[in-house]
């Protein structure tokens, strides 16, 4: 299960605060939102904070989207170190 709450700042930025697991068809779902904010927001946060764990399409899209305006915070050690590895097994 997958939940995204959303948050606007003082600063007019974007905060998608997601909890659960970025796995499967909620890849999709997490996609969608992002693609909805950044049309929009000048900047856009993803606090993963609450996200137990990212399968690889997960860490895919992380990395397909990253962009000067969106920024990952508050993820574990273990997302964190995929999302910066050179390849990733399928």
């Amino acid at each position: 299960m997958l939940r995204i709450t959303r948050f606007v700042n003082p600063s007019s930025s974007v905060v998608l605060k997601v909890e659960g697991r970025v796995v499967a068809d909620w890849v999709i779902v997490l996609k969608q939102a992002i693609d909805a904010e950044l049309q929009s927001a000048q900047t856009l946060e993803l606090d993963f904070t609450d996200v137990s764990f990212v399968d690889g399409a997960g860490i895919r899209l992380l990395r397909d989207l990253s962009c000067n305006n969106l920024s990952i915070t508050h993820c574990s050690g273990l997302i964190q170190a995929l999302l910066n590895k050179d390849n990733i097994n399928q």
